[in-house]
């Protein structure tokens, strides 16, 4: 499972994080805040065990999914 989030794109991590968000919401239907819902747990739980939060892979997916539903919203697709 933890190979599922290590895609090997050439971009920053924080993009694949986005890539990875932005896919989780569309696989759940039910909108793009899953897939910030997940990452903000899931840096929650590394900082607890890590003892350092990563803003980077914090703020991209979770800002990138709340405007992706933003725009999903206000145009009527949901």
């Amino acid at each position: 499972m933890e190979s599922l989030f290590k895609i090997r794109t050439g971009l920053p991590y924080w993009v694949n994080h986005i890539l990875v968000a932005l896919a989780i919401g569309l696989v759940m239907g039910q909108g793009f805040l899953y897939g910030a819902m997940f990452y903000a747990g899931r840096e929650f739980s590394d900082w607890e065990k890590l003892g350092y939060f990563d803003h980077k892979g914090f703020w991209a997916p979770v800002i990138s999914s709340v405007i992706a539903q933003i725009v999903w919203e206000f145009n009527g697709l949901a």
